[in-house]
């Protein structure tokens, strides 16, 4: 259950806020003027006995229906699966399926509707900070990176990794429509075929982990895709971004905040998050106190938080150079190595300042992001102009509702068009295209990184 702490209670045997032991200066600049302690004078932090309780809890309900249907995430529509199971009488799939398709009684669909119309207000941040904070910052975790590296989703450089982002983005942008989100709509159906595939993954996982605890080893790590790391990742696309937007001196009123945590708060009730758990349900400052919570509970950054970095950063640029080649270049034009490569340099260059920016040196150093003295200044200007863009962009168009129409409009007929035209116009299903094989995986006796070359669309 959430902490039932109310606002100034401190239990007087909780240890004083601290980042992880070996590496507690790297974060240190992460949350700027007030430093992580400012997010908790109003709700105290978390004790670690109760987020370490999330860490062995699961999303039973999907998974009692893989294990009693049998359905393949490779190849099968687990939606439709799910339906007809339900429709036939099985006990596990009638849980599922009435469970996601009952709106609970809290959702309120005008606070919805407001929360989407915040992400397409604030789309272009938003989305840059998905990657530059909530991803880049969220393989901060080395037991989170744990399940990342053995699936190898997200760990090479690859241009495969800017697809998965799409995807992931695809998922993000089905949701924000006018009712996207209400069951059968397209939003709440990709959010369903994401609960099942990261349930397979962590079915896969705890397979081979009881086999080779060197693998995985739950008693350690705790369940693969746990409520503490579904919460985790659910703020860090909820708060973490408004958060981030407030700290970089965006104007987000605070019912624009509460309709965003709303929002999200019913889509982490499609993916698996008891509500009872959801901390999305107390409102945005009860939640971001909560992510620091969770920040201090499982942020200590090692070498597996570079490589996956470096590997969001590079596959991101590698797949960013080609589309842009493809865009500027001929119908059959050979690209040359050279100039796909210096373009994918200057595309990570420019990613690299933007990081700078938002998550601050130290932790930009500690994986191994240039320095901005290394960068030109070209791709320097174009990160601080983006950047500066945004901002004076948001506060304009606030001037006049129907600047705000307009804009908002425009992302809409712009954005997911965009996204589909990249992916080619076929709708990722979310079916996982390599699943976790031990024979993929080394254990590295001193950390126990994982090396995997298996993906997961997730």
């Amino acid at each position: 259950m959430v902490a039932t702490q109310k606002p100034s209670e401190r239990s007087a045997l909780l240890p004083a806020p601290t980042f992880g032991s070996s590496n507690c200066d790297v974060l240190s600049e992460i949350y700027r003027s007030g430093g992580i302690n400012s997010r908790f004078i109003k709700y105290p932090q978390i004790p670690f006995e109760e987020l370490d309780r999330l860490r062995f809890r699961s999303d039973d309900p999907a998974d009692r229906y893989l294990a009693a249907s049998k359905v393949d995430v490779r190849r099968d529509d687990v939606v439709a699966r799910l339906k007809a199971d339900a429709e036939a009488g099985d006990p596990a799939a009638v849980e599922m399926w009435r469970l996601v398709n009952d709106v609970p009684d809290w959702v309120d669909w005008e606070r919805i509707k407001r929360g989407q119309r915040v992400f397409w207000y604030f789309s272009g941040p938003i989305l840059m900070l998905l990657l530059h904070f909530s991803l880049l910052f969220g393989v901060a975790a080395p037991k989170v990176n744990k399940v990342l590296m053995a699936t190898g989703y997200l760990s090479k450089p690859t241009k495969v990794t800017f697809t998965r982002l799409l995807e992931t983005t695809h998922w993000i942008i089905s949701c924000m429509h006018d009712d996207s989100i209400r069951p059968g709509a397209k939003g709440w159906e990709s959010s369903i075929r994401v609960r099942f595939l990261h349930a397979t993954v962590r079915a896969r996982i705890r397979a081979l982990g009881k086999s080779n605890a060197k693998y995985y080893d739950e008693s350690f790590y705790g369940v693969p895709i746990n409520i503490e790391d579904m919460t985790a990742t659910l703020l860090s696309f909820s708060v973490g971004p408004i958060d981030r937007l407030l700290m970089l001196g965006y104007y987000v009123p605070v019912q624009e905040r509460e309709d965003f945590c709303h929002l999200w708060r019913y889509i982490g009730y499609l993916s698996g998050i008891p509500e009872d758990m959801n901390p999305l349900a107390k409102g945005f400052d009860f939640s971001a106190s909560f992510a620091a919570s969770v920040v201090l509970h499982v942020c200590d950054p090692d070498e597996t938080t570079i490589e996956l970095a470096q590997g969001l950063l590079r596959g991101s640029s590698l797949g960013l150079a080609e589309l842009a080649l493809e865009r500027s270049s001929s119908p059959g034009t050979t690209i040359s190595k050279p100039k796909f490569e210096q373009a994918a340099d200057k595309f990570y260059l420019l990613y690299a300042q933007i990081t700078r920016i938002i998550l601050g040196n130290k932790y930009s150093d500690f994986i191994r992001v240039p320095k901005s003295n290394q960068i030109p200044w070209a791709q320097w200007l174009a990160a601080h102009g983006t950047m500066i863009y945004f901002v004076i962009a948001t506060y304009v168009i606030r001037i006049s509702r129907i600047l705000q129409y307009f804009h908002i409009s425009f992302q809409k007929r712009t954005l997911p068009p965009l996204i589909d035209r990249v992916l080619g116009g076929k709708p990722p299903k979310f079916l996982m295209r390599h699943e976790p094989k031990d024979e993929n995986a080394t254990a590295n006796n001193n950390n126990g990184d994982v090396k995997a070359t298996g993906t997961a669309s997730a």
